[in-house]
């Protein structure tokens, strides 16, 4: 599972600014117009958290943003969850069957990730 786990040199990190939110959001944009179904989360463990999602058959594990700050990535997970499940062209493809809170618990690198 770990050739689908994108490495995190692609990822976005930096302060929560207007202009990097609105990177990730053309980012998963982009992801989940091109695929069938979508998972947003967070981890602390990327490798064992797609061995973890093994069940949901994904194809990659794409690490969107990387930072410390375990309050930053929770934000995050919990404001692109809500704006897809509440976007009716999105939310059927949407996998998440909670508004998130889960996967990044600890000290070290936080991550954004999403499931395709």
């Amino acid at each position: 599972m770990k050739d689908h786990v994108i490495p995190e040199d692609r990822c976005r990190h930096g302060h929560l600014t207007v202009g990097l939110m609105m990177r990730l959001k053309c980012s998963v944009s982009n992801y989940i117009t091109k695929n069938e179904w979508f998972y947003i989360g967070i981890t602390n463990r990327p490798y064992r958290r797609s061995i973890e999602h093994e069940w949901r058959n994904h194809e990659r594990m794409i690490l969107l943003y990387r930072t410390t700050s375990e309050s930053y990535v929770r934000s995050l997970e919990r404001d692109f969850v809500n704006l897809y499940r509440t976007d009716p062209k999105y939310n059927e493809k949407m996998a998440n069957a909670t508004g998130g809170g889960g996967g990044a618990y600890g000290e070290g690198m936080h991550y954004l990730y999403i499931l395709l």
